[in-house]
């Protein structure tokens, strides 16, 4: 399970013991605003996951080394809950849904 705490850090950690295995430093949480992370993501199919911030931003990060990947900034309002779908038979069909805060549904 993936696992953020409020001191910026986010992590892997197990579900039925709620223990964190492994955290690594958000490297925006030494800012003097802390991002808020609204929601998260798995894309399994390209061992990969999204967390979406208060800060109108999409983050992606490797799956198994936390690395960042990608983010998309500026977006016109706060994501705050999202849903991956891929195909299982074409791994290059997916679709990213999200809701935000002025009541949208966005699809890419």
């Amino acid at each position: 399970a993936v696992v953020s705490t409020q001191s910026g850090h986010y992590g892997r950690g197990n579900p039925a013991t709620l223990q964190v295995k492994r955290t690594r430093p958000n490297p925006d949480a030494n800012k003097p605003k802390q991002k808020w992370i609204t929601d998260f993501a798995m894309m399994t199919n390209i061992n990969r996951f999204i967390l979406s911030t208060g800060d109108r931003e999409l983050q992606f990060f490797e799956a198994s080394t936390f690395e960042p990947y990608c983010q998309i900034s500026g977006l016109e309002s706060v994501p705050l809950k999202m849903s991956f779908w891929h195909n299982p038979r074409n791994t290059e069909e997916s679709i990213l849904m999200y809701g935000d805060n002025q009541v949208r549904v966005s699809i890419s």
